[in-house]
């Protein structure tokens, strides 16, 4: 079986807080995107990995907690 990985990013619009996604780009600290619904011009700030991007992000589900770490 083959597997293939796709990152998948959200982003939510500074000005209307619209969010939408970008699949298999990798977004950069002062790269501009327009919103897809009121056109604004946004600046990425920062890219947050999914566990922190629930708090406080476009999304509103909590991630899943980490892994017990298993004794060596």
């Amino acid at each position: 079986m083959n597997v293939s990985l796709e990152y998948l990013y959200h982003f939510c619009c500074d000005s209307c807080q619209g969010w939408w996604s970008h699949a298999d780009i990798e977004p950069k600290p002062g790269d501009r995107y327009f919103c897809p619904h009121c056109g604004h011009c946004n600046t990425v700030d920062r890219v947050r990995t999914f566990r922190n991007s629930a708090r406080g992000g476009c999304l509103r589900a909590l991630p899943d907690p980490e892994p017990p770490q298993s004794m060596p």
